[in-house]
């Protein structure tokens, strides 16, 4: 028990005890050595995540998908996985592509159809279907010549084996078109 004197000079308040409410140096550090160290076995683990060759990320999103999308996922049965091929887009899949497609299909077509006799021979006499004909191919050519083309994702052909809609387990093959972050896009299935 404490004096009666000495009751007047004590500092009741309660000290500060937190490493951050300290100004010693060596607390101060070893604090931030800790944080530091926690914030770099962190970023570790996330680079260990991500390390993943892409044809495992690409298998295990595969994998993933045919058990959200098959029959009976529990009967999934992988098989091989094809060689990880890189997609790229094409001048065929431009919009443009099909214009000029529909539109050298369209002339031929009509140069080939002889519905009007007299509007069938005076577009044929001035050169009407070889001029539209020609102006087509003069499209799609600069299409194809000028394109360029950009990375769009991964193929990958998986073969496995599960349950049909009859309930049996039979071979199946299929494409997987994935974007670049390995998300499957499509499934085409192949005949095997």
């Amino acid at each position: 028990m404490p004096k009666i004197n000495q009751l007047w000079t004590m500092d009741y308040r309660p000290k500060k005890t937190y490493l951050y409410h300290t100004n010693h140096p060596e607390t101060m550090r070893t604090f931030i050595l800790i944080l530091s160290a926690g914030v770099l076995l962190a970023s570790c683990g996330k680079k260990a995540q991500t390390a993943a060759t892409p044809d495992a990320r690409a298998a295990d999103s595969v994998k993933a998908y045919l058990k959200g999308h098959l029959n009976d996922p529990a009967s999934y049965q992988p098989e091989t996985f094809g060689k990880l091929e890189k997609n790229f887009s094409s001048y065929m899949n431009d919009d443009n592509y099909y214009t000029y497609s529909n539109w050298i299909a369209r002339t031929k077509e009509q140069s080939d159809k002889k519905d009007s006799a007299a509007v069938y021979q005076e577009r044929k006499r001035s050169g009407f279907y070889d001029k539209m004909f020609r102006e087509g191919m003069r499209k799609m050519d600069s299409l194809k010549k000028n394109y360029k083309s950009s990375f769009m994702g991964y193929k990958i052909t998986h073969s496995y084996r599960a349950k049909n809609t009859a309930g049996s387990i039979e071979p199946q093959q299929a494409v997987f078109t994935l974007d670049t972050a390995f998300s499957v896009l499509k499934m085409d299935k192949a005949g095997k």
